[in-house]
């Protein structure tokens, strides 16, 4: 859309990415032709901008080295946790069911196969194999896969909109009291799960060093 919009309007940019980067990342198999129409889309709305923010050094420097954007026009700036600041508080004490340590792993996320759930519920069955009590909690998907539905290492609390006082309430709830969260995205940019637990102090399970990190 920015590449076509007509303004005499400051414009201010801001990405977690470039097209250039998620192209065989995020996107795979893309044809020539698509690559050379996203790459022309993206050039035309970096040079029609006037202030370019990006999340990342990652990102950034791909404006300046792939899309020659001159470095006055571009800034950096990392997101922050989209909680707010009120709502963060000292993780709640973890419960003791039946005499024993529970562990309370979230797995946050909309789309099951690219945030890696196979990968969480794996996690947490491998843990209870070897002896510690855990539960994954999951947030975020509507329709969990069937094979896990009367699985009692997982729970699914489904989806919960932020916009919704109530369930923004209880999406918070249970960050604080996940002792872990999961992070096993198969493909993604900047990773807000991380940057939430970070603001929730939650510390985080990665299968992986991310390309951006």
């Amino acid at each position: 859309v920015l590449s076509r919009i007509e303004t005499d309007k400051p414009v201010f940019y801001l990405s977690d990415a470039t097209f250039e980067l998620m192209v065989d990342y995020y996107w795979p198999n893309l044809a020539a032709c698509s690559v050379r129409y996203g790459n022309s889309i993206e050039q035309r709305a970096l040079d029609k901008a006037s202030v370019i923010i990006h999340s990342s050094e990652w990102a950034s420097n791909s404006a300046r080295d792939y899309y020659h954007i001159p470095a006055s026009k571009l800034n950096v700036i990392e997101f922050g946790a989209n909680i707010d600041e009120n709502k963060i508080q000292t993780p709640v004490k973890q419960e003791f069911a039946g005499g024993g340590y529970l562990l309370r792993i979230l797995f946050s996320g909309v789309d099951w196969e690219r945030k890696g759930g196979e990968i969480a519920v794996d996690t947490v069955m491998q843990l209870n194999a070897a002896g510690i009590r855990a539960t994954l909690y999951v947030a975020g998907i509507k329709d969990l896969p069937q094979k896990h539905r009367d699985n009692p290492h997982v729970k699914n609390i489904g989806f919960l909109n932020k916009n919704i006082p109530e369930q923004y309430h209880q999406y918070v709830q249970l960050w604080q009291q996940s002792r872990y969260s999961v992070v096993a995205d198969t493909r993604g940019m900047l990773c807000h799960r991380v940057l939430r637990g970070c603001g929730l102090r939650n510390p985080r399970f990665h299968d992986r060093y991310r390309r951006n990190s």
